[in-house]
C-alpha cells in the first residue's frame, strides 16, 4: 500500500511539472511573440487581433482551465502539490500581466506613430485644398485633425480664419470665442499686461479675431467690449485702435470716437485713415 501511495505521489510530481511546464511553454512563446511585434507595420485589424489575442482574460482562463485540471486529477490525492501549483500560476499570472502592458505599451506608441503620419497628411491636403480655394474640402481636412489632435488650440484658429475665407462668420466667431475660453480656462484667470509680453499679445491677437468676426455679423455692440479686451493688452496698437473707431463710430457714439481717434494719432500719427475718420466723426457730431 505504501508502494502504492509512494508511486502515485511521484506520478502526481510529474504531472503537476508537466502542466506547469506546459504553461511555462505558453508564456515563453508568447513573449516572444509580443517581443516580435512591429506595431508600426501591422494594420489596424491586425493590432486588434493580436490584442484580443494576447488579452489578459484569455490566457487567465486557459490558467484555470489548466488548474481545474490539476485539481480534478492531482489534489484530491495530494493536497500538498496543490499549493506549490497554485504560487507558481501566480507567478506566471504576474509574467502575463507584464505582457499585456507590453503589448499595450506597443499599441500606444503605434497608435502615436499613425497618428503623426495621419496628421502630417491631413495638413499636406488642406494646404493643397486652400492653395486650389476649395474651402469645404479644407475644413474637412482641419476638422479632421482637430479629432486627432483636440488640445491644440492654433487648429482652432486655422479653422476659424478659414471660416472667414468662407464668410461663414457665425462658426468663425465660435472657432475664436472657444480659443478664449480653453485659454482662459487653462491659466485661472484673465492674462493682463503683468503677464509676460508675448502671452500678452497673443491673447489680445485672440479678441481681435473675435472682434473681427462680430463685426463682419454686423454686431458693433459685442465687438465693442471685446476689441476694448484687445486694447487692454496692447493699448497702443494701431490695428486695434483703428477697428476700435469703425466700431464706435458704427454705434454712432461721437465721443468714443473721438477719444479713440486721438489715441490713434499718438500711437501712429502717419496712418493715412486719421483724415477720413475726422470727416467720419465731425458728421456724427453735427
Amino acid at each position: 500500500m505504501q508502494v502504492a501511495l509512494r508511486i502515485l505521489d511521484i506520478a502526481s510530481y510529474v504531472i503537476a511539472g508537466g502542466a506547469f511546464i506546459g504553461v511555462c511553454v505558453i508564456i515563453v512563446r508568447k513573449m516572444k511573440f509580443v517581443a516580435s511585434i512591429d506595431t508600426e507595420n501591422v494594420p489596424k485589424h491586425q493590432q486588434e487581433k493580436v490584442k484580443k489575442e494576447l488579452e489578459t482574460d484569455r490566457l487567465l482562463r486557459k490558467f484555470s482551465k489548466a488548474a481545474g485540471w490539476s485539481g480534478k486529477y492531482v489534489k484530491p490525492v495530494f493536497t500538498k502539490v496543490h499549493d506549490a501549483t497554485a504560487q507558481q500560476f501566480q507567478r506566471l499570472m504576474q509574467v502575463e500581466r507584464k505582457i499585456a502592458l507590453k503589448i499595450a505599451k506597443k499599441q500606444r506608441n503605434g497608435s502615436g506613430v499613425q497618428t503623426e503620419k495621419r496628421l502630417a497628411q491631413l495638413e499636406e491636403q488642406a494646404q493643397a485644398a486652400l492653395e486650389q480655394k476649395d474651402f469645404k474640402s479644407a475644413e474637412q481636412k482641419f476638422i479632421e485633425m482637430i479629432s486627432m489632435d483636440p488640445g491644440s488650440l492654433e487648429l482652432y484658429k486655422r479653422l476659424g480664419d478659414l471660416y472667414m475665407d468662407m464668410q461663414e462668420y457665425a462658426q468663425a466667431k465660435e472657432a475664436y470665442q472657444f480659443i478664449i475660453d480653453k485659454e482662459e480656462k487653462k491659466i485661472g484667470k484673465k492674462i493682463t499686461r503683468d503677464d509676460d509680453v508675448a502671452s500678452a499679445s497673443a491673447m489680445a491677437t485672440r479678441y481681435f479675431d473675435l472682434s473681427q468676426a462680430m463685426m463682419a455679423l454686423e454686431k458693433w455692440a459685442d465687438a465693442l467690449p471685446v476689441l476694448e479686451e484687445a486694447l487692454r493688452l496692447e493699448p497702443n496698437n494701431p490695428k486695434y485702435l483703428d477697428q476700435l473707431i469703425t466700431v464706435t463710430i458704427k454705434l454712432g457714439n461721437a465721443e468714443a470716437s473721438r477719444s479713440a481717434l486721438q489715441r490713434l494719432e499718438e500711437a501712429n500719427p502717419e496712418n493715412n485713415k486719421i483724415a477720413d475718420f475726422k470727416v467720419l466723426i465731425d458728421e456724427l457730431e453735427k
